[in-house]
């Protein structure tokens, strides 16, 4: 089965529909390409978690989500998600595997759930490829076993472009983690490459709704991932939509769609120390809203200038910018990058440093949305 969660929520408007999407297995790539990605279903099974930890939190409930897995650790037919409990409508724990076939049949049916105003969520984690037309193209696991080079390919930026125009939804959010590599034999297809898009619109409509989309990586760019574990793109993102990609309207905080978009970069910057290129798929949306936030968070990374000076200081802590009051957090690890989260608020906060014998530095910043990186200089 594909679906894999569902509840009717009659009488409420809009409602949420996920679609997500994890493959790591291709049998029909060369072994010496080392296709094999398990860091992909483990993402995909991440963000049901996260859908299914705020499916009442969200400004549309959530209804239903379809799930494709397809995990190399597993032989092909025997993927499987944990059971999600009441509504989730399967007699075990088993699930599709994310085949063209698999993936066209769980769209249609996503999509066939869905009314006029409903909001749509996509996420999909693979390998991803491009054309000279542009890229966004997902890998299911059978690409390659067609002579056409355009088949087992899911256009996503029609996910973004087409599909909420063509729903006529009153929002969607996409997200990609792949690879957005140029395939010689896909840049050489005259007319452009011939993928999957689960919903076509004319012209005239294309983006007439927009979407919150975002990928991994720019056109030709490279997406990063452990060997196994939630990949580096879709771990920020949910750190982000969790309590971090925050905005305030009427004096409470809600993850918008421009966040998301607009300030990723930085919040995977604090996190992991590496600068990243995220990019639209799509025709932005900026105005869309996610869910309320009671407490955001923000993450906060603080480095040295030289950045070995942390190392040697005898003691790191974050304080209010005010004599009489205590340290918010203090430094317990030997990391060059000192990362963590607090509790966003206004105060002005300073870090400051002590070093033998009794020399002082000190740093002041003020808290900024998803993420402060903080430089002490000598």
């Amino acid at each position: 089965m594909t679906l894999v969660f569902e509840r009717k929520l009659d009488g409420v408007g809009p409602r949420m529909h996920a679609m997500v999407l994890g493959v790591g297995r291709f049998s029909h790539v060369k072994p010496d390409r080392n296709p094999e990605r398990k860091a992909c279903p483990d993402s995909a099974r991440a963000m049901v978690e996260f859908l299914m930890a705020y499916q009442d939190r969200f400004l549309a409930p959530l209804a239903s989500i379809e799930c494709l897995l397809s995990d190399p650790r597993n032989d092909a037919g025997k993927d499987t998600l944990a059971h999600l409990g009441a509504h989730d409508p399967r007699p075990d724990d088993s699930v599709d595997p994310g085949t063209i076939a698999g993936v066209r049949k769980a769209s249609n049916a996503w999509l066939d759930r869905g009314q006029e105003g409903d909001v749509y969520f996509f996420y999909g984690c693979s390998h991803g490829v491009a054309g000279r037309d542009g890229g966004g193209l997902f890998v299911c696991e059978d690409w390659g076993a067609s002579h056409n080079r355009g088949e087992g390919l899911l256009d996503v930026r029609s996910i973004a472009d087409e599909m909420p125009s063509g729903m006529k939804a009153s929002g969607a959010w996409v997200f990609l983690d792949a690879c957005q590599e140029v395939i010689t034999e896909l840049a050489e297809m005259v007319g452009g490459v011939d993928a999957y898009r689960p919903k076509s619109v004319g012209y005239r409509k294309l983006g007439s709704i927009r979407s919150v989309s975002l990928a991994a990586t720019p056109y030709a760019g490279t997406a990063f991932a452990p060997d196994e574990g939630v990949a580096y793109f879709t771990d920020v993102l949910l750190q982000g939509l969790k309590d971090s990609f925050v905005e305030p309207e009427n004096s409470l905080w809600y993850v918008t769609g421009r966040q998301v978009m607009t300030t990723l970069d930085r919040l995977f910057l604090a996190l992991h120390g590496r600068v990243i290129e995220p990019t639209t798929i799509g025709l932005p949306g900026f105005g869309h809203r996610l869910m309320p936030v009671d407490t955001p968070r923000v993450a906060v990374a603080v480095d040295t200038v030289p950045q070995k000076l942390i190392l040697d200081a005898l003691r790191v802590e974050v304080c209010p910018d005010r004599q009489d009051e205590g340290p918010v957090v203090t430094r317990a690890d030997d990391e060059l990058t000192w990362r963590f989260f607090l509790p966003l608020d206004e105060r002005r906060l300073v870090v400051r440093m002590q070093h033998p014998p009794s020399e002082h530095r000190s740093q002041p910043f003020h808290l900024e949305p998803p993420a402060t990186i903080v430089k002490v200089p000598k």
